[in-house]
């Protein structure tokens, strides 16, 4: 089954390290266990002996309904996981449902919320949480700028984002030539992004405020629970030039609740802001609810 038949007579020395893995494997399904605990199985094997000793774990659990408990500090295996548990300090830091998974577990709305940084994480496994928010915040603000400036802005943001510095000097550094520490950009272009990360950085703290409370049944305080979600609404509109009606209010907010809550993903949110009204949508024209989206997302990511 692991795909060993053929090193029936080998001695370990001679197996490469995927195939002692899986060796291992096989060994520990000897005694058929409800449980497997496979604590960083792929942590020196190329990419291809990684690969069958990921997907073997995945046919256990998905034809023998094993439970697997896999340790990896590699982001790259996360879409194999149903529910990824994030550790800090050996404690649970934060619990994420894989939305591209059936889930058997029940737990809070709360709690399954699947953000740009799990994206951004796939595509950089090494990078910390901090350095991956740093990401989310520069996709946002470059548009045309060279490799040296956006390595010099990521220290900036990252510095800014740490709380170290305050908008005015970050424009100063944003607006300094390159030559003198600086990351040379025009001081117009400058002072929007200033403005732009300070915004999203005061407003990611209400996403945080609301994920960090108990879940809606659970709070005896609704009347502040919806003051944020207002505040949200607010925030997200504020981006939008145009006039909405009171049901679009509405169901602008009930949207952001659920996107916060991890019921909608980012493209169910964006459908319901483009879906028309007498769809029970938002009615919001396609660009408008597209930049809309792209704004919230940018919360969520510094607000996790």
């Amino acid at each position: 089954r692991v795909g060993l038949k053929d090193r029936l007579s080998f001695r370990v020395g001679k197996l490469s390290g995927g195939e002692q893995q899986r060796v291992a494997l096989a060994r520990s399904l000897v005694l058929k266990p409800a449980i497997l605990l496979a604590d960083e199985p792929v942590g020196n094997l190329d990419s291809i002996s990684a690969k069958k000793v990921m997907d073997t774990l995945e046919e256990i659990n998905q034809k023998d309904k094993k439970t697997v408990i896999l340790v990896s500090h590699d982001a790259k295996y996360l879409p194999y996981a149903h529910r990824v548990y994030y550790m800090k300090d050996g404690k649970v830091d934060r619990e994420v449902a894989n939305p591209e998974k059936p889930q058997i577990k029940k737990t809070k709305k709360t709690r399954a919320l699947v953000t740009e940084l799990e994206m951004l994480a796939r595509i950089y496994p090494y990078l910390s949480q901090e350095e991956l928010k740093v990401k989310s915040i520069i996709n946002y603000l470059t548009r045309e700028v060279n490799i040296e400036q956006i390595i010099r802005l990521e220290k900036i943001v990252e510095t800014m984002i740490k709380g170290r510095i305050n908008k005015d000097r970050f424009f100063q550094v944003l607006s300094d030539p390159f030559a003198r520490g600086g990351v040379g950009i025009h001081q117009a272009t400058a002072k929007k992004m200033a403005e732009k990360i300070e915004r999203i950085l005061i407003e990611s703290r209400e996403i945080r405020r609301y994920r960090r409370g108990e879940s809606v049944e659970e709070k005896e305080d609704t009347t502040k629970e919806k003051a944020l979600i207002q505040k949200l609404r607010a925030y997200v509109l504020d981006m939008y030039e145009g006039e909405v009606t009171p049901i679009q209010v509405e169901r602008l907010e009930e949207a952001i609740i659920d996107r916060i809550s991890g019921v909608f993903k980012k493209n169910d949110f964006q459908k319901q802001l483009s879906c028309s009204v007498k769809k029970g949508g938002i009615g919001l024209k396609g660009k408008t609810s597209e930049n809309l989206t792209l704004y919230l997302e940018k919360l969520l990511a510094q607000g996790v």
